[in-house]
């Protein structure tokens, strides 16, 4: 079943991630900070910047409009560095009121906000209420984008307090090298406590 994503960031995780998810079948738009960068994934299919040499699936494709990169999406992952997280869930939250979709909303960065030490998914539940969205996931390794691009064996984890979004998420993560395994908290995953 193919799944309508946004993937909030086209750094090295994020254009690896947002390359598997159309690989998997799924409909994905991968959102750039830069035109530039959106350009070159859509046309040379291609990140030379962060992930040189590494070729990208034709169907995937980039913006640098936020609105037009989460347009209809039930699957929004934030792959943005931590430090812009909080900013990138307050230019989204209009997006989501205007349109009334509530999606689920993915946390694939790593760390704590500067000054709060909120861990990713509270940043992102902080800024975007309930009613704008359906739940947080974190989604978290181990992995690293290279073995991903590279179809190392890899195993994610999607973590929610709603257990039913973490079921929901995992078949788009999944491939024939990389494992997805739901759990219904993600304190764990944040803190390490595996």
């Amino acid at each position: 079943m193919s799944t309508k994503v946004a993937v909030l960031g086209a750094g090295s995780w994020g254009t690896v991630v947002a390359n598997m998810l159309v690989e998997n079948g799924h409909d994905v738009t991968s959102w750039a900070y830069l035109e530039k960068d959106a350009r070159e994934i859509n046309d040379q299919h291609t990140n030379e910047h962060y992930m040189p040499g590494f070729r990208l699936n034709p169907n995937l494709k980039a913006t640098s409009d936020l609105a037009t990169a989460v347009d209809g999406a039930e699957l929004v992952l934030f792959v943005v560095p931590t430090n812009v997280v909080r900013g990138t869930a307050e230019q989204l939250l209009p997006i989501l009121q205007r349109t009334g979709n509530k999606p689920i909303l993915g946390s694939l960065a790593k760390g704590l906000e500067k000054g709060s030490y909120m861990r990713i998914s509270q940043v992102i539940d902080d800024v975007i209420p309930a009613a704008n969205r359906q739940a947080v996931v974190v989604v978290s390794g181990p992995s690293h984008a290279e073995d991903v691009a590279t179809k190392d064996l890899t195993a994610l984890t999607a973590a929610s307090k709603d257990l039913a979004a973490a079921q929901r998420s995992r078949p788009s993560l999944l491939t024939t090298t990389s494992v997805c395994t739901p759990i219904p908290t993600s304190l764990v995953l944040r803190w390490g406590l595996r």
